[in-house]
């Protein structure tokens, strides 16, 4: 859509999406971060067992392989046409795997030790992990989305 050339409905073209696009999704991963911040400090105030079964934990895998794969789709396309949603939807996805990935140690983890906390503690440290990343994708985005990019 960005490449489209201006019309008679937009005159100045389609590249302005791209834009708000990728400012979304940097708003989309800060909730989930914060989401995962929230859900880890409940669970280290009220903890409580994970149970380990292979039937999730293998869908998880699956989860983190698919992520994964889209994560450098996305990447290597967003690049290669310079479009910053397709940018961003990466980072989406590498979060996503990072998240997914800390559920999915915490099960192995806690199965094998025994200790309650070890969910809570990685959701708690990958929110901080994904809100701090999430402030430098907004940035990014919202530092290229200039006043001339935006009547241009």
């Amino acid at each position: 859509m960005f490449r489209s050339k201006a019309d008679e409905d937009h005159p100045f073209g389609h590249g302005r999406i791209e834009y708000l696009g990728a400012l979304g999704v940097g708003a989309l991963i800060l909730v989930m971060g914060l989401e995962l911040l929230k859900s880890g400090v409940s669970g280290i105030i009220t903890p409580q067992a994970m149970r380990f079964a292979w039937v999730p934990f293998l869908i998880l895998l699956f989860s983190i392989a698919v992520k994964g794969a889209l994560f450098f789709f996305y990447r290597d396309v967003g690049r290669l046409i310079d479009a910053d949603s397709l940018k961003a939807a990466s980072r989406d996805s590498l979060s996503d795997v990072l998240a997914t990935s800390a559920v999915a140690l915490s099960m192995v983890i806690g199965q094998f030790t025994g200790i309650v906390l070890i969910n809570s503690g990685l959701l708690w440290g990958l929110g901080i992990i994904l809100a701090a990343l999430d402030a430098l994708l907004m940035r990014g985005a919202a530092g290229s989305f200039t006043y001339e990019k935006l009547l241009l």
